[in-house]
């Protein structure tokens, strides 16, 4: 079935050269792998919220399941809303490892601002800024990675996912625990 779709699917046929993967010493190139620990640190910090925000949230403010689902709603939008402006910087700009450090920087900044707030609603104010810093780290990270795997290992597009998503799992796995 497949061979008989393949032509169909405008799919190109790779020759064994073009399928020949680079050997793991390529990935220990210090541009790859500062990249993949942006990506890491970026989901060290967004996922840390993850775990012990509903339980802050509803000891110091009583928020029920809807409104601590709000919350996560408001950062969710503010992300999405957000990372086309963030892409489009680091793409004007040039400097995408840069507007991913600053959304980096950003997310530090604000994870310890959660605690802090005192109002039931400036916290829906911090989380949307935290959104927002979230995709100003990820969503440059994401394409840098792709550019800088590409002239580390060559044209490897589902090996390259395979790293983002070993680096932002490791984050995601270490996150939760940072607060805890």
């Amino acid at each position: 079935v497949t061979a008989a779709l393949l032509p169909h699917l405008n799919v190109p046929v790779k020759t064994a050269e073009e399928l020949a993967m680079p050997t793991c010493t390529a990935v220990v190139r210090p541009s790859l792998l500062l990249v993949l620990l942006e990506l890491m640190c970026g989901a060290v910090l967004f996922s840390s919220i993850d775990s012990v925000l509903p339980i802050h949230l509803q000891r110091t403010f009583s928020f029920t399941s809807v409104e601590t689902s709000g919350l996560f709603f408001v950062i969710s939008v503010a992300y999405g809303v957000a990372a086309p402006f963030f892409g489009n910087l680091a793409d004007r700009t040039g400097h995408a490892l840069l507007v991913s450090m600053g959304g980096l920087l950003a997310l530090a900044v604000l994870l310890p601002t959660f605690p802090r707030v005192q109002s039931r609603w400036a916290i829906f104010v911090v989380g949307a800024f935290y959104g927002a810093a979230g995709t100003a780290q990820l969503t440059p990270a994401s394409t840098l990675l792709e550019q800088v795997a590409e002239d580390a290992l060559g044209t490897h597009p589902t090996l390259t996912y395979a790293l983002f998503n070993c680096a932002y799992v490791s984050g995601m796995a270490v996150g939760p625990g940072t607060l805890a």
